[in-house]
């Protein structure tokens, strides 16, 4: 994943929050986790972004979308653990396969990504 999704994320969290509250308050939503995960507020889990990504550079290679309910898990009361981090290696992982059902067609060797 993109080594600064987790700032995209916090970047709309702030575009969002900024006319309503104050730059202290718009700070406590969220916290970045010495696991590498960001943890934010669940009263803010309705503003995450719907993350679009590519699976190849090529212009028709197939479009992905992760829902927020697809990359964050319950943390706790109070808060949402956010299931994306920067790592060396390409790694879609968990949210994909909540998102995405996999079909492998081994005759053809073709995968199809079906949406859940």
């Amino acid at each position: 994943l993109p080594m600064n999704l987790q700032d995209s994320i916090v970047k709309v969290l702030e575009k969002e929050f900024k006319g309503r509250d104050n730059t202290t308050g718009i700070a406590r939503m969220w916290r970045h986790h010495k696991n590498g995960f960001l943890y934010i507020k669940k009263e803010v889990f309705d503003y995450l972004p719907v993350i679009g990504l590519r699976l190849d550079d090529k212009p028709d290679s197939a479009a992905v979308k992760i829902h927020p309910r697809h990359y964050c898990q319950n943390a706790g009361t109070e808060e949402v653990a956010v299931f994306v981090r920067y790592s060396t290696v390409s790694v879609l992982g968990t949210p994909l396969f909540r998102a995405y059902r996999v079909h492998v067609d081994y005759t053809n060797h073709k995968i199809a990504l079906l949406e859940n």
